[in-house]
């Protein structure tokens, strides 16, 4: 109960401080993993997205996203999300890298995702993605191809196809 007090009061104290500087994302990233502590999902998400908009290579932001996504039937929001959050991070020297244990959720949600739409091109590669991240390139492999299986047009999954083979030369 006293956890719940502060994440309300913390709730509160964030409002206040957007009142003040609405343009920090940092700010909105702060209300959003709070409206997640207390279970407020579309709070959340409304806060992420804002923080998104004033700092669209923020990865955190992006993996809060994801979480705030994270419930049957937004797995492959989820997934696209956290993918996104993983490209960031990769661009990044300075930034730390994913955790396994975030990885392997991602992994879940993109393969719960492909069950739910088994013709979507976009599952199968952002499935490829944490099979790669979790050094599992052969199974990443099948992943990017039956990605582009499903639409020849898919250059992300063609990229990463490609940068695969050529690693294994």
């Amino acid at each position: 109960a006293a956890e719940l007090g502060f994440h309300r009061s913390a709730t509160c104290d964030y409002e206040n401080a957007l009142r003040l500087q609405p343009d920090r994302a940092l700010l909105w990233q702060k209300l959003g993993a709070v409206h997640l502590a207390l279970q407020r999902r579309n709070a959340a998400r409304t806060a992420l997205l804002r923080g998104i908009e004033l700092d669209p290579d923020a990865p955190r932001l992006h993996e809060l996203l994801a979480l705030s996504y994270a419930q049957p039937g937004d797995e492959l929001q989820a997934a696209r999300a956290f993918a996104r959050a993983f490209d960031l991070r990769e661009r990044m020297p300075t930034a730390a890298s994913a955790s396994a244990a975030d990885v392997a959720r991602a992994l879940g949600w993109s393969e719960r995702a492909e069950q739910a739409a088994p013709r979507s091109a976009e599952a199968s590669y952002l499935r490829g993605r944490m099979l790669e991240a979790q050094g599992r390139g052969a199974e990443a492999l099948v992943a990017y191809e039956l990605a582009l299986a499903k639409d020849p047009r898919s250059a992300a999954a063609l990229e990463r196809l490609a940068r695969l083979r050529s690693v294994a030369r």
